[in-house]
């Protein structure tokens, strides 16, 4: 959670409106969701943000002003050859993931990395606030990227993962 604002159809910027520093919690190229009156959520993009003002993009599409909790989702990039501590690192400077260990198997042949992360903290938390921005995996959702031309051991399968649009 960032803050509350109203935003009025077209608008590509909102001022937090209990006077929140949002500054302190977004940067340009984070993705935030902001939903209209009728419960539709829009995706957007920080371009700038300014102590309480944050100017995104594409403009708000909704028919009326409304008044909108906006939240947020941070991401990450690993590399791919990160160790696992280097990804335990990562994991853990995103807010409201606390505790994680990680474990790498790998690259085998034909599926290269596999990681092992298991969540050991909530933050206080006794579930995900949002189920559609839980972490999840299921083994009927994984699909993988045939990838050649890497070389140095690096062609092979990998799992297709994404956290944005």
């Amino acid at each position: 959670y960032v803050g509350s604002a109203t935003i009025s159809p077209g608008d590509n910027f909102f001022v937090e409106s209990n006077g929140r520093h949002v500054d302190q919690i977004l940067r340009a190229g984070d993705t935030i969701q902001l939903r209209d009156s009728n419960g539709r959520s829009q995706y957007v993009t920080v371009s700038a943000v300014d102590v309480s003002k944050v100017t995104f993009s594409p403009p708000f599409e909704s028919e009326i002003a409304t008044r909108t909790p906006v939240y947020t989702k941070q991401k990450v990039v690993v590399s791919a050859k990160a160790s696992s501590t280097e990804m335990k690192t990562a994991l853990e400077s995103l807010p409201g993931v606390g505790f994680v260990s990680v474990s790498r198997e790998g690259p085998k042949d034909s599926e290269g990395f596999t990681w092992f992360i298991t969540f050991q903290s909530t933050m206080g938390m006794s579930a995900c606030s949002m189920q559609s921005w839980c972490l999840t995996s299921n083994i009927d959702t994984i699909q993988y990227v045939k990838v050649s031309g890497l070389g140095q051991g690096y062609d092979g399968n990998y799992v297709q993962t994404s956290f944005t649009d």
